[in-house]
């Protein structure tokens, strides 16, 4: 082929190029630009808007909204569409595209050594909606030629994703190395003055052809406020299902030197997503009024279609309700009436024990008295009566020495009824020492041995004045029926708290009874229920012959 074949065939493929990129500009894929219907999922279940209006509860944790073509192309929707949920989003939103720029190095032999990819997602930094409003944005890549390489090749491709879809443009691409101290730098590859008039006989002029499996798609474009002679490479993709990409050819690719620093630079401007955008996805919201809006664009982000969209209302939570505050107020009120209905009546409840207590401490006080101080002031005074009367001095002398026993018993019977009623005495040391002196005083004048073993106690625990008053009674009596009843010579108390029992166990070596046989008196019964009376029990073990042995077991509260 003679190089003005060659010529003629470079013509040819730009000129092809050229028209069926401009046709492009002018067409889109049948069935991008339909309109689009909107299908939400409130937490995996499907939504039903009415009127255009979902309302969904506050607790959702997601909402996905699906987009499908309503011409019937079915669901997902394929193609490229931008969205927003307004009152989240402040702009325009799309999933982001993938384009890339390749320097390729190849051997000697022509086969491929190594390769650079540099990628681009979504939007450049100067893309501002249009190519005519948007300006480009310079890269400049440092690398070192690998061992091996021979020449350097270069593309552009949109073959990322293949549901990328978008513009990709390039222009003022160049490649240079530093040669020498001064670091001066030479110029490789000039990649754009293959499109400059004039350009023909530079040897660092490179051609560039369009490839992919859709060539129509790698256009040379008219830079917006320039001259018509001043061009750019560029890929304007919208199909999913091909790509197209600008490569230099192998003819004229300039040679490199291994370990050799070159530098490429080019100027870009992109815009690109992903076609296959059928969901989209948004976490908790807030309580409030949002729109979701979709619209159907082209490769080059331009209105395919009016927008679609819907409303989404956000319950506010419960709490924030206002009848959950009237409610709450008024189940308030509710409550702060009937608490302190309660606590009126508990503190009614309580005056009225403590009133009754005391009535009952002041029964209990008043029989005690009349029991204890009434009739032994009674027979005092008898006994004194008939001492008046006595003719014989020695009647006399007894008569007045059973006065004066009388009045001991009536003196140690007042103590007793004072330690009673005295609250300071409600623990259970005192008590404990109350039973040592009365078993004591009660065995002492009689002669009969008496043997008492009381523990100490590790510390206070308080007993209330009731336990004290039926406890002294109890043993009081046990020990009174000893003395009448048991003929013994010898009486063992034992005193000792298992916390939280109080244990005494009055043992003697008397004559003993059957205790299943009635004609006891009621001496047992009255300790029996003096026990029960505290929530204790009373056990009695006792045989003909063999002594009797009295136990009583009081818990502490």
């Amino acid at each position: 082929m003679t190089v003005t074949d060659l010529k003629l065939e470079i013509s040819r493929i730009l000129l092809r190029a050229f028209v069926l990129g401009a046709l492009g500009l002018l067409t889109v894929r049948e069935g991008w630009g339909g309109p689009t219907t909107i299908q939400p999922y409130i937490d995996g279940a499907a939504g039903h808007p009415n009127d255009g209006v979902l309302t969904i509860p506050s607790s959702s944790r997601q909402i996905v909204f699906e987009v499908g073509d309503a011409n019937g192309s079915g669901h997902p929707r394929e193609g490229r569409v931008r969205y927003k949920l307004e009152g989240v989003d402040d702009a325009w939103r799309q999933k982001d595209g993938l384009v890339c720029f390749y320097v390729y190095f190849y051997g000697r032999n022509g086969d491929l050594v190594d390769r650079k990819i540099y990628e681009m997602n979504g939007k450049s930094p100067g893309w501002n909606g249009a190519m005519e409003n948007s300006t480009f944005t310079h890269r400049r890549e440092n690398l070192t030629v690998p061992p091996g390489a021979d020449t350097i090749r270069l593309a552009f491709s949109s073959a990322g994703p293949p549901t990328t879809v978008g513009i990709y443009v390039v222009e003022n691409v160049l490649i240079t190395r530093q040669v020498g101290a001064t670091g001066v730098p030479d110029i490789v590859l000039d990649g754009m003055s293959f499109l400059r008039s004039g350009s023909r006989g530079d040897p660092k002029a490179v051609r560039w052809f369009p490839d992919g499996t859709r060539l129509s798609m790698a256009k040379l474009l008219q830079l917006p406020g320039s001259d018509s002679s001043t061009k750019a490479f560029g890929i304007i993709d919208d199909d999913t299902s091909s790509h197209a990409e600008w490569r230099t050819g192998k003819e004229d690719a300039p040679k490199v030197y291994p370990g050799e620093a070159l530098t490429v630079s080019w100027n870009e401007m992109y815009d690109t997503s992903m076609a296959d955008q059928g969901y989209f996805t948004y976490g908790p919201l807030v309580a409030g009024h949002y729109r979701f809006v979709v619209q159907a664009v082209d490769a080059m982000d331009r209105p395919l279609s009016t927008e679609n969209s819907i409303s989404v209302v956000v319950s506010p939570p419960y709490w924030k309700n206002p009848w959950f505050w009237f409610g709450g107020a008024a189940a308030f009120v509710i409550l702060l009436v009937l608490g302190g209905k309660y606590w009126m009546s508990v503190n009614i409840r309580r005056h009225l024990q403590r009133t009754r207590l005391v009535e009952e401490e002041r029964l209990r006080i008043a029989r005690d008295l009349h029991d204890e101080l009434g009739a032994r002031l009674a027979h005092i005074a008898l006994t004194s009566a008939n001492a008046e009367s006595e003719e014989s001095i020695p009647d006399a002398h007894r008569s007045f020495q059973k006065i004066s026993r009388m009045t001991r018993e009536l003196a140690a019977a007042l103590s007793e009824v004072v330690w009673v009623v005295n609250p300071e005495n409600d623990h259970l040391e005192s008590l404990i020492s109350f039973l040592h002196r009365l078993i004591h005083n009660v065995c002492e004048p009689t002669g009969i041995r008496c043997r008492i073993d009381a523990l100490a106690l590790a510390g206070p625990r308080p007993v209330p004045g009731a336990l004290r008053h039926h406890v002294g009674l109890a043993v009081k009596e046990a020990i009174n029926n000893v003395l009448k009843h048991s003929r013994a010579t010898e009486i063992q108390a034992n005193i000792r708290f298992e916390d939280p029992i109080l244990k005494i166990c009055i043992a003697d070596n008397g004559k003993g009874f059957n205790p299943e046989q009635a004609g006891h008196g009621n001496g047992l019964a009255n300790m029996r229920n003096r026990m029960l009376a505290l929530h204790g029990k009373m056990t009695v073990k006792s045989a003909e012959g063999e002594g009797t042995t009295i136990s009583f077991e009081v818990p502490i509260p």
